[in-house]
């Protein structure tokens, strides 16, 4: 995977040498992404990714794999099945104040919380659930 200013997150498949899925903010709120971290054991269903972005925001991402089945009715059966896996988005939080970039984070499995700094040098802890993220004062 690679970021950079151009408030884009690529995931790469390595494999193929070519990119699977950009990750970006139409709307282009985010600003840069300034950092990123894998979640392990967030799921049971695939991976989980956590960025940070330069407009204060922290955004969680699930990784997804569907199915989409074409049934033929003459024949009684399903012709066609073709995977789309992709990651989509589970949490999009403002963390910081608007343009103080989110400049690096860890994860604690065990406790289930992400830690991140802030350019001017906040700390902040969140727990982290199924359905985003909860600041812990």
């Amino acid at each position: 995977m690679d970021v950079g200013d151009d408030e884009k997150l690529r995931i790469w498949d390595i494999n193929a040498k070519r990119s699977h899925q950009v990750i970006s903010d139409e709307l282009e709120r985010w600003g840069q992404v300034t950092c990123v971290k894998w979640l392990p054991g967030i799921s049971n269903n695939g991976e989980v990714l956590c960025f940070g972005t330069g407009r204060g925001l922290v955004l969680i991402y699930h990784w997804l794999k569907e199915a989409v089945c074409i049934y033929n009715k003459v024949e009684a059966r399903n012709i066609l099945t073709i995977e789309q896996n992709s990651f989509k988005e589970l949490s999009n939080t403002s963390v910081l104040p608007f343009n103080e970039p989110v400049e690096s984070m860890d994860y604690d499995k065990n406790k289930s919380r992400l830690a991140l700094s802030s350019h001017t040098g906040k700390i902040k802890v969140f727990h982290l659930e199924k359905n985003g993220i909860n600041y812990l004062p």
